[in-house]
């Protein structure tokens, strides 16, 4: 087998991973305790709590992600707290 090394210098938030997933659409998903990390082979989206956007994420380390049926993300993190996110709107 041939291994390729993805590291922060790759754009990842953080080197200790809790979860990692794939979707439907084949985005690569990493959780850390800084953010959400979306990977689509060549580069990475960080999603993360921003105290002046309600709509983004709460605050927390996240520990894993979920994708339902209809394709919506759950995103579980630390102390229990739970956000959905509608990928369609």
């Amino acid at each position: 087998m041939k291994f390729e090394r993805i590291t922060r210098e790759d754009g990842l938030s953080q080197g200790t991973i809790s979860c990692i997933m794939q979707d439907s659409l084949g985005f690569m998903w990493f959780c850390t305790g800084d953010g959400l990390n979306r990977y689509d082979g060549y580069d990475f989206t960080v999603y993360r709590h921003d105290p002046d956007d309600p709509e983004s994420m709460g605050p927390g380390e996240i520990w894993a992600v979920y994708e339902d049926q209809e394709g919506m993300l759950w995103i579980w993190k630390y102390l229990g707290s739970l956000d959905r996110d509608d990928r369609s709107t």
